[in-house]
């Protein structure tokens, strides 16, 4: 089911991934409170200023995320702000597998 989806739809960007989790698990309340929330948002725009910009600040990253940082400044993310974000993706993760039918 997976490959037949992930041919027909790229399931790479958030708002995909949510509405994909929304009609797979529409009964799992933490895994869809946890893809729903800004914070992954903000680490999905992170990632992408990270790998496409090089942690260069521009006007499209400002724009996705209202952040303050000043165009053309370097993304500086503090090591708690890295744990916190891997602690969701864990967490998710977690959700989606209890998620799962067994």
């Amino acid at each position: 089911m997976g490959d037949v989806l992930s041919a027909l739809v790229k399931i790479d960007d958030v708002d995909t991934m949510r509405t994909v989790f929304e009609v797979l698990f529409p009964s799992s309340l933490e895994l869809l409170t946890l893809i729903r929330g800004s914070e992954l948002w903000e680490l999905n725009q992170r990632r992408n200023l990270i790998l496409h910009r090089r942690s260069i600040v521009d006007d499209l990253y400002i724009k996705n995320t209202g952040d303050l940082l000043p165009i053309g400044s370097e993304l500086m993310i503090p090591p708690q702000q890295v744990q916190n974000q891997l602690e969701l993706v864990v967490q998710i993760g977690s959700a989606m597998l209890g998620a799962m039918p067994t």
